[in-house]
């Protein structure tokens, strides 16, 4: 890998960098992965903090499959939490009144582990979350459906429609209920 890197390095070639956008009240911010240049950056880093604890809490597990650098776990973690897409997430968070929607824009394809956050922020926030990145729209919204907490998450380009129902939301209503699921 390092050997591509500098051959790359050695003819000019750069990687796109990777950015995500929200806009809020006319304005446009702009987020890079590990950027930490912003002014409001320690508001979004602590609560990005608060939200990763508590996805956990409700069976969230990164997946460090993306982080391709010979590092040790925790700092793993921390680059795929300063990802640009939850960057901008937190920021709209944090800036905008609570169940509001937010609408991200990403340059590039978001990554799986950005996708499983996504969905576990908008579940644990009660926010509709749009991701539009460089190939199709990413729709997260909870909905209650029959008494249970159901994630759906619609890729309109293909306009197909997947109910993400997880084991920890049918577990208690079973036992609860004492009853068979569907």
């Amino acid at each position: 890998m390092d050997e591509v890197r500098s051959l790359a390095r050695d003819h000019g070639l750069k990687k796109t960098p990777g950015w995500s956008s929200i806009e809020l009240n006319n304005m446009i911010d702009v987020f890079y992965t590990e950027n930490q240049s912003y002014s409001y950056c320690e508001e979004i880093y602590k609560e990005l903090e608060i939200l990763a604890a508590t996805i956990k809490i409700t069976g969230y597990i990164p997946d460090y499959s993306f982080v391709l650098l010979d590092v040790e776990e925790d700092e793993k973690e921390y680059i795929l939490m300063s990802h640009s897409e939850k960057l901008a997430i937190a920021y709209g968070i944090i800036s905008t009144p609570p169940m509001s929607p937010i609408w991200i824009f990403k340059n590039l394809r978001i990554c799986v582990d950005c996708h499983n956050v996504t969905k576990f922020i908008s579940k644990i926030t009660e926010r509709e979350i749009i991701v539009k990145d460089s190939n199709r729209f990413h729709h997260f919204k909870d909905l209650f459906l029959w008494g249970l907490l159901v994630t759906w998450n619609t890729d309109i380009s293909f306009r197909k429609l997947t109910v993400w129902i997880t084991d920890f939301v049918f577990q208690p209503f079973k036992q609860k209920h004492n009853a068979e699921l569907p």
